[in-house]
């Protein structure tokens, strides 16, 4: 049999916000089809679905409800992944009211207004609206029934409710007693009760059957009405109006069909501002159909890009039509479409985009021969959610109906909202990368799914923004990628890792060695340093270098070791070498000059691996006792020569000198002298020849060296060394140093007894010479001595004197 679309259809309008500069992808089912049952109930007839898009409400004018076509409404809510019972299903109360004839929904879906444009309860199909209310699971009828005015009004043909839900706009398209002129008429809840806004709008002319659709604006205040009848042959019209004072004023012009016959204002759709305006024709060109939209600018209404036609004949597209809150999405039906099998009907929704209707993905075909989808429709405000009625679909039965429900997510092209900038960084410690914690974000619908490619010192890619990867020493080139189903967008930066932490360096053990005999110094091949330890979080450019020398001194060398990584990074260490000499050997040949009141030089020869000479001092502070030792003291130079000076005049001074070898010391080596006494003028130079600075100023006794001094002395007397003898009026000794034989000689003629004796430096007799011989001389054999420094001490009665000697 060939199946005919019910006459009793209406359009249920639901608004939606979307921009302009947004696309989308393909269109998907939302659970299961929500079927009728049992046969010729009709499911579908009526559809809505809340601006939210969570709710849907279907129309089941066929319903017998225990009686006769008394209709049902059923309501579901998206759960869970699935249409779900929202509360009771809400029925007619009498037969043949067909209840379900319309429905539309809040924004939230808790509010649904119904109409029964058949319900014959007062008068002969007068019509009747009611509005029920969700409150603790089931649904509750807010005020009372909204009847038709006359007999064939066919009040609740079309209806509208506002966003709120307290404003409902419907269409009694039969109003005017039979001529079918119709007419509108608007309502307000208030103090439990719904309240007419306004006067009734009628139609222009009979048998135009205004209100036959109908829609409002989100405030209610505004609606839009079709008369498909209207003109020559049905050529249709629709008209708006605006509450203005309490008054419905038309906003704009009329808006006529294209050509006859077309019946433009079968359906009709309003943006949430009603400034908006979509109109269906669905038999424009041999029942092709077409959807026109409009804009409200100036005072009057212009049609926005050109028409949306129907694909093929007798498609009557534009039976439905819905608009999104911003009216640049619109929805349209065609229930006799054959796309997918003949008359399954089918949905189309485009998107206003650069002047141009584009359309938003595939058609949504209808399942099976016969179906009619896309007689009702309902659209989301946003435009993602569609709920399309088929009341022809034998799913349940015969004609029971079905509705499904799709969704296409808005597709806004993604936009990066923080794109790292390029940086530079250094490897983590110990590691040859380094790990950067970076925030990389886009937004876009649906939520862009984020990707990542890195090339160069790191090459690697995963899912996510790669925040936290480790990257390699160098540069590394970042790309991120966000996309979702309508484009893909690109975050580039690089990313610097440079090395700067520097190499590990271990050195090898320090050393200590001994230098063999008579040697001071050691070849390097003689020492083995070993090898350092290294390591690099990034590798080594090569192996440890060192600055050892070709010869080791006696003492500490500290060998540099450096070690240089790939990125030129540098460490060092010392390793220290101690050399030992095999002996520390003695300053020789010490001896002293310059003597004065208070300081005296002293010289010495060097000892065999000697770096550093060492010297301290005491005096003799009484016969016999000394003084404290002076600290030891570094040689002061110049040469193998130091000064000793704050000392006590005319006392005899105790000094010792040690070699020191590095660290190592030798055996300590001692020499006396003794100070000149205060007032005088006498130096012993280094040449070893005393001086008289002052002859004049001498007066009386004077002792240097332990010798008696007069007045009347030769201002210079030589030391005996090959040069001349060392003279004064009493004593004349020679040579001084002495190798072997000693010449002493006095003039002096009052030394009856004197007597020689020689001593060592500690002041003990080495030797007694005896008296002094007739010719006034001693002739002393110093062979046997050991060489060193001597006191010639000569003593007659109470009288003495003492000299130096040194034994070579």
């Amino acid at each position: 049999m060939t199946k005919q679309l019910s006459s009793a259809s209406f359009l249920v309008i639901a608004l939606v916000a979307l921009t302009p500069d947004r696309v989308s992808s393909q269109w998907t089912q939302m659970g299961g089809d929500i079927e009728g049952s049992p046969a010729w109930v009709q499911l579908g007839i009526a559809s809505a679905v809340s601006g939210d898009g969570s709710v849907v409400a279907v129309g089941i004018p066929g319903e017998h409800a225990g009686g006769f076509e008394r209709g049902r409404v059923k309501i579901y809510k998206w759960q869970n992944g699935a249409w779900t019972n929202y509360g009771n299903a809400i029925d007619g109360d009498s037969d043949l009211e067909g209840l379900g004839n319309a429905v539309s929904l809040s924004y939230d879906g808790n509010i649904v207004a119904i109409g029964s444009p058949p319900c014959t309860a007062i008068q002969n199909r007068m019509g009747r609206v009611r509005v029920f209310q969700y409150v603790n699971g089931i649904w509750v009828k807010m005020g009372s029934n909204i009847d038709g005015k006359t007999g064939f009004d066919y009040f609740g043909r079309s209806i509208a409710l506002s966003n709120d839900g307290s404003i409902f706009v419907a269409g009694a398209p039969g109003a005017t007693w039979g001529a079918s002129v119709g007419a509108v008429r608007a309502y307000q809840f208030s103090n439990g009760a719904w309240v007419q806004l306004g006067l009734d709008v009628p139609g222009e002319s009979a048998a135009e059957y205004f209100g036959q659709s109908i829609a409002c604006s989100s405030d209610g205040l505004t609606f839009a009405a079709g008369s498909p009848y209207k003109g020559p042959n049905g050529r249709g019209k629709v008209r708006v109006f605006s509450l203005v004072n309490g008054n419905w004023m038309q906003k704009g012009q009329g808006i006529e069909g294209e050509a006859d016959g077309d019946w433009f204002g079968s359906a009709v759709a309003l943006s949430g501002d009603g400034n908006r305006l979509a109109g269906g024709a669905p038999r424009n060109q041999g029942y092709k159909g077409h959807v026109r939209v409009y804009e409200y600018a100036n005072g009057s209404w212009a049609q926005m890009g050109g028409d949306i036609d129907g694909e093929a004949l007798s498609d009557e597209s534009g039976y439905a039509v819905a608009l999104s809150d911003d009216g640049t999405r619109v929805a349209i039906g065609a229930p006799k479409n054959d796309g997918s099998a003949t008359g399954a009907g089918h949905v189309r929704v485009f998107n206003w985009e650069s002047g141009t209707w584009s359309q938003v993905g595939a058609d949504i075909d209808g399942e099976a021969w016969g179906d009619a989808s896309g007689f009702s429709l309902g659209l989301s405000d946003d435009g993602t959610t569609v709920v399309i009625g088929s009341p022809e679909s034998d799913a349940g039965g015969t004609n029971s109906g079905q509705a499904r429900v799709y969704n296409n997510p808005l597709c806004v092209p993604p936009v990066f909202s923080d794109c790292p900038a390029s940086t530079t960084l250094s490897t983590d410690p110990g590691t040859c990368n380094s790990v950067l914690n970076y925030l990389a974000s886009a937004t876009g619908t649906p939520q862009p799914e984020m990707s990542y490619l890195f090339t160069g010192a790191t090459m690697t890619a995963g899912v996510g923004t790669g925040s936290q990867v480790p990257l390699n020493k160098g540069l590394t080139n970042v790309s991120i990628k966000a996309e979702n189903p309508c484009g893909a967008v690109y975050c580039n930066f690089t990313v610097q890792v440079n090395d700067l932490e520097k190499p590990a360096l271990s050195c090898p053990p320090n050393i200590s060695v001994q230098t063999g005999q008579g040697m001071c110094e050691m070849e390097d091949d003689e020492i083995s340093l070993g090898s350092p330890v290294t390591s690099d979080n990034c590798g080594l450019a090569g192996s440890p270098s060192n600055n050892a020398p070709a010869v080791y001194p006696v003492g500490i060398t500290l060998v540099k070791w450096t070690v240089t990584d790939q990125s030129n990074n540098k460490r060092s260490c010392n390793q220290k070498v101690t050399v030992a000499p095999y002996e520390c050997e003695t300053p020789t040949s010490i001896y002293h000059f310059d003597v004065t009141e208070n300081s005296a030089r002293v010289g010495w020869d060097d000892g065999l691996c000697a770096t550093l000479y060492q010297l301290r001092i005491r005096q003799e502070v009484s016969p016999g006792v000394w003084g404290t030792w002076s600290s030891w003291e570094n040689s002061s130079g110049p040469g193998n020569a130091h000064l000793f000076d704050g000392l006590a005049s005319n006392a005899l001074s105790h000094y010792q000198v040690k070699s020191r070898c590095a660290s190592y010391h030798s055996a300590v080596v001692s020499g006396w002298f003794t100070t000149l006494p205060s007032g005088g003028s006498l130096r012993r130079e280094q040449n070893g020849q005393l001086r008289m600075l002052d002859p004049e100023s001498l007066q009386g006794d004077l002792t240097e060296k332990g010798v008696s001094v007069h007045a009347g002395w030769e201002s210079q007397i030589s030391n005996g060394s090959g040069q001349q003898p060392l003279r004064r009026p009493e004593v004349v000794i020679y040579p001084n140093p002495a190798d072997e034989v000693l010449l002493i000689e006095t003039t002096r003629n009052d030394w009856n007894h004197a007597e020689l004796f020689i001593l060592d430096a500690f002041g003990r007799t080495a030797a007694h010479i005896g008296t002094l011989d007739p010719e006034g001389t001693w002739l002393v054999d110093v062979a046997g001595l050991t060489p060193g420094q001597y006191w010639l001490r000569i003593i007659d009665g109470d009288q003495h004197l003492q000299m130096e000697m040194i034994k070579r």
